[in-house]
């Protein structure tokens, strides 16, 4: 697994911080599969099972980022999440990511 750019914050208790190391390590995990996931996309527009999954990954991410005290993440997270449900029906990779 790849080094993660979010960075836990180094005025933090040690539980917060692990808690954190645990948040990233999942998250990069759902990174990979939302990957996977508008890989497939493009390939099929519009297939809502592929659109349910993302809802599900960007949520998962958005609702841990912020538990784990990682504000930015979650709001780049809730901003995907956002794009995905207002576009679903013609969403691809590059339209989600922009």
């Amino acid at each position: 697994m790849g080094r993660s750019r979010w960075k836990a914050s180094s005025a933090m208790s040690e539980d917060a911080k692990e808690l954190q190391a645990v948040f990233l390590e999942e998250a990069d995990e759902l990174v990979q599969e939302i990957e996977r996931d508008l890989l497939e996309l493009e390939a099929s527009p519009g297939n809502h099972t592929l659109v349910d999954r993302l809802f599900r990954y960007l949520h998962t991410i958005k609702g841990g980022a912020g538990m784990s005290g990682m504000e930015e993440l979650a709001h780049v997270a809730s901003a995907a999440w956002s794009r995905c449900r207002t576009h679903f029906s013609s969403l691809d990779a590059n339209e989600l990511l922009n």
